[in-house]
């Protein structure tokens, strides 16, 4: 009887720390999106004042929308159902809440013009250095990214 409850004792630590290891792994894995998500936020909502903006900011691989995607597909390949939610639940609400700190610092109470000007004023600027940097960073850093991902997934 004792030896089995050692037995069940080790059972029930293995499987907690490979529970806590997946949490770990889904954490980084929407840490790797979430800057996907912003760039796709900030993108689709600065293309509503700007036809341009999202072929402006465009890549080798297309928009920010298209690049966002693929960061998308590449974190979640070969996961779970459960454990693909879970990483792009957590990547999108991260960065939407991130895109409405940025827009809350614009906004003007009582102007809306005043607001509307400065969110465009940053969407020329801010927004299109962090659409562009996210960009640019994927591309310079994808196979880095892919061993990255590879680790996380194990």
């Amino acid at each position: 009887m004792g030896r089995a409850r050692g037995t069940l004792f080790s059972l029930l630590l293995a499987a907690s720390a490979q529970t806590q290891a997946s949490a770990a792994d889904i954490r980084g894995l929407a840490g790797f999106v979430r800057p996907a998500y912003l760039a796709m936020n900030i993108a689709a909502m600065c293309a509503r004042g700007d036809p341009y903006f999202l072929s402006d900011t465009s890549g080798p691989r297309g928009t920010a929308l298209h690049y966002a995607q693929h960061v998308k597909d590449e974190a979640i390949e070969q996961l779970t159902q459960a454990d693909a939610v879970a990483v792009l639940k957590l990547a999108a609400d991260d960065a939407r809440n991130a895109a409405r700190a940025m827009l809350y610092e614009l906004a003007r109470p009582g102007d809306d013009v005043g607001t509307a000007l400065a969110i465009k004023e940053w969407c020329d600027s801010k927004a299109r250095r962090i659409v562009l940097r996210f960009i640019s960073n994927h591309d310079d850093t994808h196979p880095a990214s892919e061993q990255f991902l590879e680790q996380a997934k194990r």
